[in-house]
């Protein structure tokens, strides 16, 4: 055969083959965008139930490991007595107050005296403490969020891990703008509309696009609505009017605000429009709960010994004995002392639920709002509501 008539067979065949494969890619692809549209179609009653059948729940969360009754009673509490056992402990990013009843049962050595050794393990850019935790770099982690825990266990390169406790019982993620019909130095009382949101400019940080669907829906919003631009973490773009909203923490950036003098702060929250979350939820390995049970409890009695001591004191009494311990973060205790203020409606959110105490149901409902939004995906993800 002629050789050149081979060459050019085969060029034909495999430029066949790429343009199918391309197209087949396609396909999949606007598939996968046609499926994650129509599962908005499902009402959040229908998606709930979708995604309590997708789990095994009970495999990922659980109280069990939880201070009973009469363990949370510590006017009388003894130390531990005997050897020390040694806990890494990451963060959910750098060494900061976001997670205050970590450092205050540290400084008041509550840890210790339920026989605790504690290594603290930053989190940060390029240090997840999930994955920190899969590749048994720590003992425990104390992710961010519920969201941040699920996504992990639907992706296809995630781990297995079980959440035993949530120090926060809300997510205080938020839009956060300067209310401009009012003086910088009085406090707003305004309720942000879908009409604030018309035509405005919203600076995004990394991450936000689940938020966003979300809050779209919420506020009957299309997105040609808004005007998205990638923002970092300076909050001078919003004082300055190159934003009107901005991506924030509604624990952290109104102090932050409050220092700049802009007391006229306002928020949209999220947990105020159906987002359900934990915040700093506790995470550990199943093996560990095989193998170590008793120091992921002495762990969690003295989180809730540290929590609840944090709760009925004075802000700027517990900021000063926690500020020692988090210099490098450059807070002060007055900043310090602030957020204390602001975390802890979130920490006494659910009045029916003890401290720490998490409910299956409000990990399905996580669950569900981030495959109705499309950030994780099921098996029977291109199915549609009947």
């Amino acid at each position: 055969m002629d050789r050149s008539r081979v060459t050019t067979t085969v060029a034909t065949l495999l430029a066949a083959l790429t343009l199918f494969a391309c197209r087949a890619s396609k396909e999949k692809t606007n598939d996968k965008e046609a499926s994650t549209t129509n599962r908005l179609e499902f009402s959040e009653e229908e998606s709930h139930q979708k995604l309590k059948d997708a789990f095994s729940w009970d495999r990922y969360v659980s109280n069990d490991y939880l201070p009973i009754q009469g363990e949370t009673d510590f006017s009388n509490f003894k130390s531990a007595t005997g050897p020390t056992k040694k806990l890494r402990v990451a963060l959910p990013w750098l060494v900061n107050d976001q997670v205050p009843a970590l450092w205050f049962g540290l400084a008041r050595g509550y840890f210790e005296q339920e026989g605790l050794d504690i290594e603290v393990v930053p989190g940060g850019p390029g240090r997840d403490n999930l994955i920190l935790l899969l590749s048994n770099q720590v003992d425990i982690a104390i992710a961010s969020s519920t969201t941040s825990v699920i996504r992990m266990l639907a992706s296809d390169t995630g781990g297995e891990v079980v959440a035993v406790g949530a120090l926060q019982k809300e997510y205080p993620y938020a839009y956060i703008a300067i209310d401009q019909t009012i003086p910088q130095s009085q406090t707003s009382q305004r309720e942000l509309t879908a009409e604030d949101f018309r035509g405005k400019k919203l600076g995004m940080t990394p991450g936000g696009e689940i938020f966003l669907s979300f809050a779209l829906e919420k506020l009957g919003l299309e997105s040609s609505d808004i005007v998205v631009s990638k923002a970092g973490t300076s909050l001078v773009p919003l004082t300055n009017g190159v934003y009107d909203y901005y991506t924030t923490m509604a624990d952290n950036n109104p102090r932050k605000l409050e220092a700049m003098g802009y007391q006229n702060w306002m928020l949209w929250e999220f947990r105020k429009h159906g987002w359900e979350d934990y915040h700093n939820v506790v995470t550990v390995l199943p093996s560990t709960l095989q193998n170590d049970a008793e120091s992921v409890r002495a762990f969690l009695r003295g989180l809730d010994h540290s929590l609840r001591e944090l709760l009925a004191a004075d802000s700027l009494s517990a900021a000063k004995e926690i500020h020692p311990l988090i210099e490098e973060s450059g807070l002060t205790a007055e900043l310090i002392a602030r957020r204390l203020d602001l975390q802890r409606p979130l920490s006494l959110a659910k009045p029916n639920e003890d401290l720490l105490f998490m409910t299956e149901d409000r990990w399905v409902e996580a669950a569900a709002i981030l495959w109705r939004h499309g950030a994780i995906d099921l098996p029977d993800q291109t199915s549609s509501p009947e």
